[in-house]
């Protein structure tokens, strides 16, 4: 069963590891679309009807409304995570106390 396991992610570190360096070559790589102000306010509006504005924004709002005094949650798991500035920025909005971080990728996507 481990053995699978490690397998299972090897294969997912290469697929992802390969993205990249494909990836790397292009120069119209378009991966910072979350900097682009309209792009995340249309996601916000899209998200919780109003065009707000910064990243997370948000779903940040919509969990707080739908967690009622649930929240801040005391711990998140991200699995993926790259440099884990989404995850910093959550924790920094307060809508989570601290998370578990898990990343396979040689080389990150950003």
């Amino acid at each position: 069963m481990e053995n699978s396991k490690n397998e299972q992610q090897r294969k997912i570190a290469s697929y992802w590891s390969g993205v990249v360096k494909k990836n790397q070559k292009s120069l119209y790589l378009r991966l910072r679309w979350w900097q682009n102000p309209y792009i995340v306010r249309h996601i916000n509006k899209k998200i919780i009807g109003l065009p707000l504005d910064g990243l997370s924004q948000g779903i940040t709002q919509r969990a707080k409304e739908m967690a009622g005094d649930r929240y801040p949650f005391s711990c998140g798991v991200s699995v993926g995570c790259g440099n884990g500035q989404k995850e910093i920025t959550l924790v920094c909005q307060g809508l989570v106390c601290s998370f578990q971080l898990y990343e396979i990728l040689e080389k990150s996507l950003i």
